[in-house]
């Protein structure tokens, strides 16, 4: 502790107001006492309040030492405690109340103490010197009259309450009571200093009388609260490291409360009549070594062990090396990753992590630290936890694939003590990698761990293996990278294309078309170029489909349009992508129209021309003759009986004759019976 380090009061049980004292105002002249008075830790014992022997202390005085209690440069750590008096007082023992039985104290609101016996004021300082822990208490008292006891104890533990609800030490070894007497207003003693054993008190083992100063005014002075005259105001300082023999051990733990007592007469049979508590903070000479377990954002993780050389426990059996376990019984720190050890000797020391906290991943790397009397050392160790990786691949191209939600659970270790189960998604809930198709999970606990792929990307297909096994974690493995990775298979597209009528908007069957995978340009350039997939034929709907299709862009060709229909003037559908996001859907159907072919021309009928043929002979009745008639000679024409006729009158009837021949004719065709 520095030698700015001061007493922290408070009102204990008693109920007493406290004030701190936060300046001393300007000095008044105050009598000093004419002798007895001297300097111990740098601090003047002299029966006043301002520094200075010569009569005329001020608030203010030299810088440096010595110092009193209204010096300006001490001011801040001066801690001030006031204990009403009078009848205002409510912290006054009843009758019965004695100094060595604690069972007998308690509380009489209805009276006062007596006017010698009735502490008022109390101050508190402290400081180191020379290496040396000093402390200064001074107090003032209500009346001079009468010879008064008084008891000042520190202990290093809280006070605690009796069965009477008074506020009462809790006594633990080397706790220290000094025993002070005034006769009536004469010399103010110290008379003797004990430290508790355990079950009584004892002789400090400094407690020859040359560790301690101590003088009350022997003429009215002036201090903050106003004048006190003679005998009123009481000061003592004493060197802790001296009355306690701590020059090469820490023999306590720190002063933390501070009881003040008054006792009319003396003996320890007599009763008991003012006190005054409060909470101070004293430290040991010995200093306060911490170790703190923290995790890499800085959390304090409970749960590690220690190693310590040489021991820094005060006279420990085995002084070589302290093995520590957070929350141990040399862990005087209750709270979980804060591993104090309070007392410690001053000293060098190697501390090293033997284990780090459940699931976590240890550190060998050892740590040294100093640590100075009344001072204090913090050493913090940092460990981290574990990480998995791993990859998802496409099946078929081999490249990364994003978004697949995979589920980590513990099934060994650590982690499955702790129920460590994560759900990750790539690129999103817990994955601490932003490349697709690389998923990284931190802050994972020891252990062995199973990686199941529950949810495929979109466009894939779960792997026929999507768990892996046997996954360990641990100090020598802490970062682990899955060697086989997540490979899914694509889902597979089909593609469907229609066929209607140009002028019905019918569906028509028989349509054939061919399906072509682009080469990558963009283009169709079927038949000759692209990969021809397959064909298919339109049903009675007018549609056909080809399925197992793999990412990549099509387009149908029309092979062969229906029967009555032709080829429509663009042949080639546009291009079709099948990808990741679309495969496990139906993409649009694509439709082609036909118009319908031109009919052949019908000719139009007309009446068919006769073909010339020979007449065939008009069918008569059999003549009775047997024999064909003789011929009959033409008559010769009157006019020229001797030549044919060949005048306009024989050429009309060579007409007329024929064309009664041509008409007999066709009579008899048309009634001649059908022969084959």
């Amino acid at each position: 502790m520095s030698n700015s380090n001061a007493y922290r009061w408070h009102a204990g049980i008693a109920a007493a107001t406290v004030l701190v004292f936060a300046g001393t105002g300007v000095g008044v002249p105050a009598q000093a006492n004419t002798d007895g008075n001297s300097v111990i830790g740098g601090f003047e014992i002299d029966g006043n309040f301002y520094e200075g022997f010569d009569n005329s202390s001020t608030a203010t005085g030299p810088d440096g030492d010595p110092v009193d209690w209204g010096s300006a440069e001490i001011s801040t750590d001066v801690s001030h405690l006031v204990d009403p008096t009078g009848n205002a007082d409510d912290t006054v023992y009843g009758q019965g109340s004695k100094e060595d039985d604690l069972s007998s104290w308690q509380n009489e609101g209805s009276q006062s103490a007596p006017g010698q016996a009735d502490i008022g004021n109390i101050y508190v300082y402290d400081r180191v010197v020379g290496g040396d822990l000093y402390a200064f208490v001074a107090f003032d008292r209500a009346q001079t009259t009468g010879t008064t006891t008084w008891y000042l104890e520190l202990n290093q533990h809280p006070n605690t309450t009796n069965q009477h609800g008074v506020s009462v030490p809790d006594r633990t070894v080397n706790d220290l009571r000094l025993t002070m007497t005034v006769q009536g207003n004469g010399d103010f003693a110290v008379e003797t200093a004990h430290v508790w054993d355990g079950s009584d008190w004892v002789v400090a083992p400094g407690g020859s009388g040359d560790a301690w100063a101590g003088l009350a005014n022997d003429s009215e002075i002036t201090t903050t609260e106003g004048a006190r005259e003679e005998a009123r105001f009481m000061e003592l300082g004493f060197n802790l490291t001296e009355l306690l023999g701590a020059d090469d051990a820490c023999v306590f733990t720190g002063y933390q409360a501070l009881n003040l007592r008054s006792q009319s007469g003396q003996g320890t049979n007599a009763e008991l009549k003012d006190h005054a508590v409060g909470t101070v903070d004293v430290p040991s000479r010995c200093g306060d070594l911490v170790i703190e377990k923290r995790d890499v954002d800085g959390n304090l993780v409970g749960g590690a062990t220690f190693g310590v050389t040489p021991n820094p426990i005060p006279e420990a059996d085995d002084p070589g090396e302290l093995t520590i376990v957070d929350n141990d019984e040399n862990d005087v720190d209750p709270a979980d990753g804060v591993v104090r050890i309070d007392p410690a000797e001053p000293g060098e020391y190697t501390v090293t992590e033997a284990s780090p906290p459940p699931g976590y991943i240890g550190t060998d790397e050892a740590q040294e630290v100093t640590l100075d009397e009344f001072g204090s050392a913090t050493v913090v160790f940092e460990n981290r936890l574990g990480t998995l990786a791993w990859q998802k691949l496409d099946e078929s191209s081999g490249e990364p694939v994003c978004c697949a939600t995979f589920t980590v659970e513990a099934t060994e270790g650590d982690g499955a003590d702790a129920g460590v189960s994560v759900t990750v998604v790539d690129n999103g809930e817990n994955d601490a990698d932003t490349a697709a198709g690389v998923v990284l999970v931190e802050e994972l606990m020891t252990g062995t761990y199973t990686i199941t792929e529950t949810v495929a990307p979109e466009g894939y297909e779960l792997p026929v293996d999507p768990v892996r096994t046997d996954v360990v974690i641990s100090a020598e493995t802490p970062d682990v990278v899955v060697s086989e990775p997540f490979e899914d298979p694509r889902q597979l597209a089909e593609l469907t294309v229609r066929k209607i009528a140009e002028d019905s908007e019918e569906p028509l069957a028989g349509a054939v078309f061919e399906l072509y995978l682009d080469d990558g340009n963009g283009a169709p350039d079927a038949p000759e170029g692209d990969t021809l997939v397959g064909e298919c034929t339109t049903g009675a709907d007018g549609t056909c489909t080809r399925d197992g299709l793999d990412f990549g862009d099509y387009y149908w060709f029309e092979v062969q349009a229906p029967d009555g229909y032709l080829l429509p003037e663009t042949r080639f559908s546009e291009m079709i992508s099948v990808t990741a996001t679309n495969t496990g859907t139906s993409p649009a159907t694509v439709t082609f129209v036909d118009p319908p072919a031109e009919p052949e021309p019908t000719p139009t009928p007309t009446e068919p021309e006769p073909t010339p043929t020979e007449p065939e002979p008009t069918p008569t009745e059999p003549t009775p003759s047997p024999t064909e008639p003789e011929p009959t000679e033409p008559e010769p024409s009157p006019t020229d009986p001797g030549l044919p006729d060949t005048g306009g009158s024989s050429v009309a009837g060579w007409l007329a004759i024929s064309l009664a021949l041509l008409m007999t004719g066709a009579v008899v065709l048309a009634r001649r019976p059908n022969q084959c």
